[in-house]
């Protein structure tokens, strides 16, 4: 996958139509053209062996939902309930606008909901940069911000 090298990042799942990574202490969801379940396996083995190796490190995540993304099945909503109690704060980005988007971020929230106790609840948004800057201020600036836009522009720019 071509990143800038100086990114440094830990590929979790990598695939032509979505990616997990962790860049620093944030783990990056992106999902461009499909969210199967084994994936959200991956991210929830990853998750749990982060807080074995740094119990006491604030962890962090974003997820992108590309606009041509498929809602993940039952199974994979399960396993992504589980995601919110590993992460000081989150945002899930739903790339777009319109009727689509709207319902995207809907279920995105209900989601949340639906999940186990978190520290936080999920910011919503509708564009990437915004995402990153509501994470680096809900870090109180623990995530750099610059850093973490580069990779994730990289990252989809290989994807699309």
């Amino acid at each position: 996958m071509p990143v800038d090298a100086a990114q440094d990042i830990e590929l979790v799942v990598t695939a032509p139509t979505h990616v997990v990574f962790v860049v620093d202490d944030v783990l990056v969801q992106i999902w461009e053209h499909d969210a199967p379940t084994v994936a959200f396996a991956a991210v929830l083995g990853r998750c749990v062996r982060w807080k074995v190796e740094a119990p006491k490190r604030p962890m962090w995540m974003i997820t992108v939902v590309g606009g041509r993304s498929p809602m993940p099945d039952s199974k994979a909503r399960q396993i992504a309930s589980e995601f919110p109690e590993y992460f000081a704060a989150f945002v899930m980005v739903a790339d777009g606008t319109g009727f689509r988007a709207a319902v995207v971020r809907s279920v995105l929230t209900n989601m949340h909901l639906l999940a186990k106790a978190s520290a936080s609840t999920p910011l919503v948004v509708s564009k990437v940069d915004e995402g990153v800057r509501a994470l680096v201020r809900l870090s109180h600036g623990a995530v750099d911000g610059e850093r973490l836009l580069r990779a994730i522009t990289d990252v989809r720019a290989t994807l699309k």
